[in-house]
C-alpha cells in the first residue's frame, strides 16, 4: 500500500514540474514578443510608409498589365460610363489625359499589347500616375524592355523608360514582371516613389525672331522624355527692358513623349514639318506676323513659367537672351545645338528653318 501510495506521489510531483514549466516557458514566450514589439516601434518608425509603398506598387502593376485598361470620358463634368472603351490607345492625347484612366497593357488575347506599349508616350507621369490610383504624393519610373525575341538586336531594347529618379526620393519601392508580347519576352519594371517631385521639361529647340517678309515668328519646344507633358499650368513671357511686355497663360494642351510643340505668331499661315501640337501666341502679343514685329532681331528676353495648380509654388523652366552682337538675318531660324543655351555659338543660323522637326 505505502508503494501505491509513492508511485502516486511522485507522478503528482512530475505532472507539477511539467505544468510549472510549461507556464513559465508561456510566460518567456509573452516576454521575448513583448519586447520585440517595443524594438520594432523603436527601431522601424518608417516601416508602415513603406508598407504603403509596396502596397501601393504591387497594386499599380496588377492594373498595369493584369487588364486591357479603359478609359471614361467626362460630358459636363460627368462619367459618360456609355462611351468607356478599351481602346483608351486610340484615343488624342488631350482627351486621353481629361479623362478617367486605367492604363491596362494587356491585348485582348492576354499578351502585352504593342500599340498599347507605344501610347504610353500619349500620357502624362500624373495621367499615369492617378490611373494606377497611387495616391498625390507619389511619384513613379515606368521601364519597359526587350528580354527575349526572335530577333537579337532587339534584346535590351528599351521601348519606354521616363519617370522620376529613385534617388531624388525619400524612399522608393520596385516591382517587376516579365510577359509575352508578340513572340518576344518583355520586362515590365515599376518604381514607385515617395518625395521625388516636379520632373516635366521642355527643351526650347529653335526659334524664328526674324521671318521673312509675311511670315509668323514662331517658338519650337521639344519634350525629350517619353511620359507627355501637359500645358496646363505653363505660360510663357515677352520680357522688355526687365518689364513683361506681353504675357500668355497656357490653359489645355498635351505634348506627347519625343514630340513637338509650335508656338506661333499666326498659326493658319504657319509652317509645321510635324509637330504634334501648335498654339497661337499671336493674339496675346507674345509673338507677331507679317508686319507686326513681336520680337526684335536686336536683342530680347523670353520666358517660360509653370505654376503648379492650387500652389504659390512657381518654376522658372527657360530663360532665353539675346542681343545685336547675335547677328540675327531674316529668314533664319536659330537651331539649338544643346550647348550653353545662353552662348550665341551653340544657335546655329538655318534658312527659312523646321519647324516641328529635328
Amino acid at each position: 500500500m505505502k508503494r501505491g501510495q509513492d508511485e502516486f506521489s511522485r507522478d503528482e510531483n512530475a505532472m507539477t514540474a511539467v505544468i510549472e514549466f510549461l507556464s513559465a516557458f508561456i510566460l518567456f514566450l509573452m516576454l521575448v514578443t513583448a519586447f520585440l514589439s517595443l524594438a520594432q516601434l523603436q527601431l522601424g518608425p518608417n516601416t508602415p510608409d513603406i508598407d504603403r509603398l509596396e502596397r501601393s506598387a504591387v497594386e499599380a502593376m496588377d492594373k498595369l498589365t493584369g487588364s486591357e485598361g479603359y478609359h471614361i470620358p467626362f460630358e459636363d463634368g460627368i462619367k459618360d460610363v456609355g462611351n468607356a472603351t478599351t481602346e483608351w490607345h486610340l484615343l488624342p492625347p488631350e482627351e486621353l489625359n481629361s479623362g478617367a484612366l486605367i492604363p491596362g497593357l494587356l491585348s485582348e488575347r492576354g499578351r502585352l499589347s504593342t500599340l498599347k506599349v507605344d501610347s504610353l508616350k500619349l500620357l502624362t507621369e500624373d495621367t499615369f500616375s492617378k490611373g494606377l490610383g497611387l495616391n498625390d504624393e507619389y511619384d513613379v519610373r515606368l521601364l519597359v524592355r526587350v528580354e527575349n525575341s526572335p530577333e537579337p538586336s532587339r534584346v535590351g531594347e528599351l521601348l519606354f523608360d521616363d519617370g522620376t529618379f529613385r534617388n531624388s526620393s525619400f524612399s522608393s519601392v520596385s516591382i517587376s514582371r516579365t510577359l509575352h508580347m508578340a513572340d518576344e519576352v518583355v520586362l515590365v519594371s515599376l518604381e514607385v516613389h515617395l518625395g521625388a517631385g516636379f520632373t516635366d521639361r521642355l527643351l526650347m529647340s529653335e526659334i524664328m525672331i526674324n521671318p521673312s517678309s509675311g511670315g509668323p515668328e514662331w517658338i519650337e519646344l521639344y519634350n525629350p522624355d517619353q511620359f507627355a507633358v501637359n500645358l496646363s499650368g505653363w505660360s510663357i513671357s515677352k520680357i522688355t527692358n526687365g518689364v513683361v511686355s506681353a504675357h500668355e497663360l497656357i490653359t489645355y494642351g498635351v505634348v506627347p513623349g519625343e514630340s513637338h510643340l509650335l508656338l506661333s505668331g499666326n498659326p493658319s499661315i504657319q509652317p509645321n514639318l510635324g509637330a504634334s501640337l501648335v498654339i497661337d501666341l499671336g493674339t496675346s502679343g507674345v509673338l507677331g506676323s507679317g508686319l507686326i514685329d513681336s520680337i526684335e532681331a536686336e536683342g530680347g528676353h523670353i520666358s517660360f513659367q509653370y505654376a503648379e495648380f492650387n500652389s504659390a509654388l512657381t518654376y522658372d523652366l527657360i530663360n532665353f537672351h539675346w542681343d545685336n552682337t547675335w547677328n540675327i538675318n531674316e529668314g533664319y531660324s536659330l537651331v539649338w545645338n544643346y550647348g550653353e543655351f545662353s552662348n550665341s555659338s551653340n544657335w546655329i543660323p538655318l534658312e527659312e528653318g523646321t519647324p516641328g522637326s529635328i
